[in-house]
């Protein structure tokens, strides 16, 4: 519930963030923060399905309780990594800033609502396809002891972690800021709970109780939301001092 808290108060400064900066730059900022607040909400959900699963409130085997809790992560990184590039795209269109650029169109919203959909898929999917899921994931290299799942993790954190270095270089060209260490260290932080999993859960090369291993978990994702808004907390403080 801790994580859910934060992720709202992550949710409330990127949206308060794109508000004050269309009020001073026009709509360039309107696209990258629709997918970073976006993708908040994912973040602020990771542990939604094993705190359902650890409540009793649906019980479910231990590969889909690991193959669906990764599925936030996916969603919230592949929507950060969208936000990055048109990020970049604000970058460059920075000299044409009295043109009301980015209006959101249509398709995006349409993108965005198949995200929702897939989430929504996955939500009552858990509930009601516990057994035939089971049968056709394990054993299989979806089965988490393999580990699949979190090198996919890592690969799409790694992605991200390069996205933000690109985006990065650009703001650099136009003597923007953008804090790139905070809302790096929150990526890896985020993306490091896999690692743990990989460890305790998937090959057991260390043996902790679950509880310490769900602590660990909650901690470092609280940790990495902590991060991004700090991030977004800078960011928008840059376009003030900009300003």
């Amino acid at each position: 519930m801790a994580l859910i808290s934060i992720g709202i108060l992550a949710i409330t400064i990127a949206y308060q963030t794109m508000r004050e900066s269309s009020h001073l730059i026009g709509n360039l900022l309107a696209k990258p923060f629709m997918y970073f607040t976006s993708s908040l909400f994912f973040f602020g959900t990771l542990r939604l399905f094993y705190l359902l699963e650890g409540t009793g409130f649906v019980i479910v085997s231990e590969t889909v309780l690991e193959l669906w809790g990764h599925i936030p992560f996916y969603l919230g990184m592949v929507l950060f990594i969208v936000g990055l590039v048109k990020m970049r795209n604000f970058a460059k269109n920075v000299d044409q800033l009295k043109t009301v650029i980015g209006g959101i169109r249509k398709v995006e919203y349409a993108g965005l609502a198949l995200v929702m959909l897939v989430w929504f898929g996955a939500l009552f999917s858990f509930f009601f396809l516990n057994e035939p899921i089971t049968r056709f994931t394990e054993g299989t290299l979806f089965d988490h002891r393999t580990g699949f799942i979190h090198f996919v993790a890592f690969l799409v954190g790694g992605i991200t972690a390069v996205v933000l270095y690109e985006t990065k270089k650009e703001f650099n060209i136009r003597s923007w800021y953008l804090n790139q260490r905070l809302f790096l260290a929150g990526i890896t932080a985020l993306t490091s709970i896999h690692f743990w999993e990989l460890l305790t859960e998937s090959w057991n090369i260390l043996v902790v109780t679950d509880s310490i291993i769900g602590l660990v978990e909650s901690g470092l994702a609280i940790l990495g939301v902590l991060l991004l808004i700090g991030g977004y907390w800078k960011f928008r403080t840059g376009v003030r001092e900009v300003f």
